[in-house]
């Protein structure tokens, strides 16, 4: 089997120790309902091992899923206001309702500015 390494960035967002013993990166979607479980296992690990754990999460939103590209956007914008992993567990929470209306109504649930997140999703920034 051939071993794939992965490097981690100062900018991708990651919760969990820098210099943890496993590093967990899932490439996901926030329409995917796999992805969402990937991420609720990751979190189950970190709280229930003894052994440090960091979880980095990348965006891969799949084409079928009509709302995916939007969502990771939203997510990024959310990120540039500091409240990434807020947005991010709302989204996964809401992933069967992800249209740009609910995804404004999202932004505001997690105190965001929504004059800035909606230019950010108009300009298509991230």
């Amino acid at each position: 089997m051939k071993e794939l390494t992965v490097k981690i960035g100062d900018t991708d967002y990651s919760k969990g120790e820098k210099g943890a013993i496993l590093q967990l990166v899932e490439y996901g979607d926030y329409e995917c309902p796999f992805s969402q479980l990937g991420y609720r296992l990751a979190l189950i690990l970190m709280r229930n091992t003894n052994f440090s754990i960091r979880f980095t999460i990348r965006n891969f939103p799949l084409k079928k899923h009509p709302n995916a590209q939007l969502s990771a956007e939203a997510a990024l914008a959310a990120g540039s206001q500091g409240l990434f992993w807020e947005m991010h567990d709302l989204l996964f929470d809401n992933y069967q309702n992800l249209n740009k209306s609910r995804l404004t109504g999202l932004a505001n649930d997690v105190g965001l500015d929504i004059k800035l997140f909606s230019e950010d999703l108009d300009q298509r920034k991230f």
